[in-house]
């Protein structure tokens, strides 16, 4: 158990335990949700996937919804040209996989990191602190010539709740990080100003989205400020 002396976000208290794990020399580090439960013989089949193809540094299970008799909730990402979505859809991420396999992106809530990705490409950018971060090293990875993939016979029970019931009780920093880090993954990733455009589109319709109260309106409209001026780090609100 490490315990740190303060919040460091989930990018750099994940950086401390990845960081602690290659010392000591584990050649996978699996990264679990506190609210995540695997099914049985989840870490045995991601870890025997990633054995059988060295070139896959990232690897995922499917997430099923506890808080949903265990639907699928999520069962595969994608950043193409640069925009984010994601599916539930077995077909469809097959369908991504093979139309566009070094543009997958996996989720953090269970995910295995090779001890080689780390060393060649390194850790979480902790300049996203929280959200956005498996997205960014998801797409660093591929570009490193990494394969990043779903494993599908996989899965961890995960509590995802009802996205549009919680929507108007997220804390401010959520909007706030969730807005800025996409902007600055886009940033990163050289994503043509259309994109850029389209996205902040979203950030005014989401601002103007009712439920929502002031502040959470206003830490909105300061990611896309500190996104578009490249700022990074813990939320200021």
């Amino acid at each position: 158990l490490i315990r740190n002396e303060r919040n460091l976000g989930f990018a750099g208290g994940v950086n401390v335990g990845l960081r602690h794990a290659t010392d000591v020399g584990a050649d996978y580090v699996w990264l679990l949700n506190n609210d995540a439960e695997p099914l049985p013989g989840t870490l045995d089949t991601l870890v025997h996937t990633a054995e059988a193809d060295k070139r896959i540094g990232l690897a995922s299970p499917v997430i099923l919804n506890s808080d949903d008799n265990d639907a699928i909730d999520w069962h595969g990402s994608i950043w193409r040209d640069g925009v984010y979505d994601y599916t539930k859809d077995p077909d469809t991420y097959a369908r991504w996989l093979e139309q566009a396999p070094n543009q997958i992106c996996l989720t953090g809530t269970a995910l295995l990191l090779s001890r080689r990705l780390i060393e060649t490409i390194g850790l979480f950018d902790e300049r996203l602190f929280a959200y956005w971060e498996d997205t960014e090293i998801s797409l660093r990875a591929a570009t490193a010539g990494f394969r990043v993939t779903v494993v599908p016979e996989a899965a961890v029970r995960h509590a995802c709740g009802n996205e549009a019931l919680d929507a108007e009780n997220r804390p401010p920093y959520y909007y706030y990080l969730m807005t800025r880090n996409e902007l600055l993954v886009l940033r990163k990733t050289g994503a043509p100003l259309r994109t850029v455009y389209w996205m902040l589109r979203r950030a005014v319709r989401w601002w103007s989205k009712p439920g929502l109260n002031s502040r959470q309106r206003h830490a909105i409209l300061r990611g896309v400020v500190d996104g578009l001026l490249g700022r990074g780090g813990a939320p200021p609100i």
